[in-house]
């Protein structure tokens, strides 16, 4: 059975033969591999039909992928989330294709929590006693949420513009795709993070009142994280590298300068929005 289908990439018509749904068909128009959609239609493939897609330039693939491949997309489509620890290449080629960009911007907003609540823990005794730990979560969670997607879209566009510059060919939407999926390994942060706040927020924001046991183990506590985020930290960095690098077809080196001068313009930004919004108020 033959199917035909859009390429995600450049729009070009693909006809596949011996591939099924799910499978992984290289687009001989502009070269990137694609998933076959599960809306790809039915094509007769008898010869008159394929020479006719021949004659009118359409990409006919006659030969299924490698077992090894095939088995690689089965098994990465199952638990993309455990697999983009180890295998960041490969699970970021299958979700640019499954084109998951919702989770990206959720994984994204947990990026922005875990930013907003480490703040918490670095400047906790300037908070006071005016806000109760669960409205100082429930505030911080809010913001972080609007925080890293916002900052999501400006990075995404300013490393959309520098890779460009480097010439490589990734679109703004495979780059959001790519690093909201490379912020898990921030995100899981908020596994120590929101416990340590929920047992000893007290001791944490208001260690002036408190008993010294208390004091005590907060303080390990929080050691214990800033330990974590450091390796964390690490691992998100030779995440989104790699996942920029296959989003953008550029070489590690280059993806890791781009990453770098993408932040630098990211934070520019932010600094002029913040002088722009603090001169409104003034006036």
């Amino acid at each position: 059975m033959a199917l035909r289908f859009i390429c995600t990439k450049c729009g070009e018509e693909i006809v596949i033969k011996y591939l099924s749904f799910g499978d992984t068909a290289k687009c001989f128009a502009c070269g990137e591999e694609v998933l076959v959609p599960e809306s790809a239609q039915q094509a007769a493939d008898n010869s008159s039909t394929i020479n006719q897609y021949i004659n009118n330039g359409h990409n006919i693939i006659k030969t299924p992928q490698p077992d090894s491949t095939r088995a690689e997309i089965v098994e990465i489509s199952g638990r993309p989330i455990c697999h983009i620890w180890t295998r960041p290449r490969a699970t970021t080629r299958y979700l640019l294709n499954r084109g998951s960009r919702k989770l990206a911007l959720f994984f994204a907003g947990l990026y922005g929590v875990v930013v907003s609540l480490h703040q918490v823990l670095k400047h906790a005794n300037s908070l006071g006693h005016d806000w109760s730990v669960p409205v100082v979560i429930l505030v911080n969670v809010v913001f972080g949420l609007f925080f890293g997607v916002s900052l999501l879209f400006v990075l995404s566009w300013a490393l959309a513009y520098i890779s460009k510059l480097f010439k490589g060919r990734a679109k703004s939407r495979d780059i959001k795709i790519a690093l909201g999926w490379s912020t898990i390994a921030y995100d899981i942060l908020l596994v120590l993070l929101i416990p340590i706040l929920l047992l000893w927020g007290e001791p944490i924001l208001f260690s002036a009142g408190s008993s010294m046991a208390g004091v005590s183990a907060a303080h390990h506590a929080t050691q214990l994280y800033f330990f974590a985020r450091l390796i964390m930290s690490i691992w998100f960095i030779v995440i989104s590298t790699v996942a920029i690098s296959e989003a953008t077809k550029l070489s590690t080196g280059k993806s890791l300068a781009a990453i770098f001068i993408a932040w630098i313009i990211t934070i520019l930004v932010g600094i002029g929005t913040a002088f722009l919004i603090f001169g409104l108020i003034l006036k």
